[in-house]
């Protein structure tokens, strides 16, 4: 009889808290990693469908393991991993429509999306986080900060940053693998076609290409762009290349002896992956060792493995005085060299590009085109950053404003020039050539 009275008051006591659950609201189990707040932008919730439209973004969500989170990308976005997603259009002008069907609630942008659809999205409730492309690896790890706080709040931020640490831990790790008899050896890295381009000292790429434990010329480098007489009085050991430039160079009457062409010491890696700081990084210095010193993989593979695995990797042992040393034929300096001064090719434009935009620059062209002035010279460069995915169409008016001014800020950011927001003729020498990003 007992047993049935406290049957019967457990019974009476569930259905009371049912109907108190009815008329007041039972409160759901809350996810302790949210609320969140990145920048201005305030997560209340875990979103469960990201639209990612920036392909460094996608590069580190990729080293992150989020890609399972991810709903829609943009037609930029390449990454194996996000195929079979729907793509929306542009990084920049987007289809909003193809982002609601898919039920998007927050989207992962470069900083260069367009106001337009900004509003729409804004209207809709969608959160918005934009990306800033960042060098310095402090500034790095914010962004990995941010985006792991996208995905799993408080606990993602954490573990992003945890992330960035490894990579860097696994770059280095590849770096101290590699022979150092090949620190005494030159590597330049090359794109372009007729006007040639390097990387400059500090941007990220070329930090990715000083993992190869090499001497990298781009470190004496104080703008990226190079001649074809320096490029044969440096003759590097080693050669990066961008793909269109090796079929150039092999062709080129002064620049096809350059020891490294002969000796096929070169490999192509587009200078757009050699930006990405996630997944790709990694895939980049893996290539990078393996062309310099092949025997050194192994060795690093099985350190980063360890050290994956949570156990301390040992120093890579110092080489024996015994093997072969590698010896150079020139230095990284510039020396005195006979070069023909002539190509057997045709003379080519210093803005390579410029005749398909239907313009010609010119020293007083480029003092017209500053910040407040209307002309086309300038919606001829707004146009040709609108091509790269800096500038929406409704923006390619002529007029120079602060729209222009950030798309040029974010150009110089992506190829390695100084942030000004300015035009100069170094910047549309990169700009109008057939390697920009």
């Amino acid at each position: 009889m007992n047993i049935l009275k406290k049957f019967l008051a457990v019974a009476l006591c569930a259905a009371v808290s049912m109907c108190a659950c009815l008329v007041t609201g039972c409160d759901e189990e809350k996810d302790p990693n949210y609320p969140i707040t990145i920048g201005n932008v305030c997560f209340e919730t875990r979103p469960e469908h990201v639209a990612v439209l920036s392909t460094n973004a996608a590069d580190i969500i990729k080293f992150l393991g989020y890609t399972d989170r991810v709903a829609v990308i943009s037609d930029e976005v390449e990454h194996q991993g996000f195929d079979p997603l729907p793509a929306c259009g542009s990084s920049i002008d987007p289809n909003v429509d193809i982002l609601l069907t898919n039920g998007v609630d927050a989207v992962i942008a470069d900083d260069n999306l367009s106001d337009a659809t900004l509003r729409i999205l804004d209207g809709r409730n969608i959160n918005v986080i934009q990306m800033h492309y960042y060098n310095d690896p402090s500034d790095i790890m914010t962004t990995y900060s941010s985006i792991g706080a996208v995905f799993d709040g408080n606990g993602g931020k954490i573990k992003a940053q945890s992330a960035f640490n490894s990579l860097v831990n696994q770059l280095s790790i590849y770096k101290q693998a590699v022979n150092s008899k090949y620190k005494k050896l030159s590597l330049l890295y090359l794109s372009g076609t007729r006007s040639f381009s390097s990387v400059i000292k500090g941007s990220w790429y070329n930090n990715i290409l000083d993992y190869s434990n090499t001497k990298v010329i781009s470190d004496k480098l104080k703008e990226p762009k190079l001649s074809k007489t320096q490029i044969a009085k440096y003759d590097p050991y080693f050669l990066v290349l961008n793909y269109k430039t090796v079929n150039y160079l092999q062709k080129s009457s002064m620049l096809g002896s350059l020891s490294a062409l002969k000796a096929k010491r070169y490999i192509t890696l587009p200078l757009a992956n050699l930006k990405l700081q996630g997944q790709t990084a990694v895939d980049n210095v893996k290539k990078l060792v393996g062309f310099v010193d092949k025997s050194a993989l192994s060795t690093a593979e099985g350190k980063i493995k360890k050290f994956l695995a949570g156990t301390t990797p040992v120093e890579v042992p110092t080489v024996s005085q015994s093997q072969a040393e590698v010896t150079q034929p020139t230095a990284t300096e510039p020396v005195t060299t006979t070069v023909p001064e002539t190509e057997t090719t045709k003379p080519t434009e210093k803005y390579e590009l410029q005749s398909k935009y239907k313009v010609k620059y010119s020293s007083s062209s480029i003092a017209t085109m500053k910040k407040n002035a209307q002309n086309d010279y300038i919606k001829a460069m707004q146009q040709r950053l609108c091509d790269l995915k800096y500038v929406a169409k409704e923006n390619v008016t002529g007029y120079f404003g602060d729209t222009t001014e950030s798309s040029i800020k974010a150009f110089q950011k992506k190829n390695g020039l100084s942030q000004t927001g300015k035009v100069s003729d170094a910047l549309l020498q990169v700009l109008f050539s057939s390697d920009a990003v």
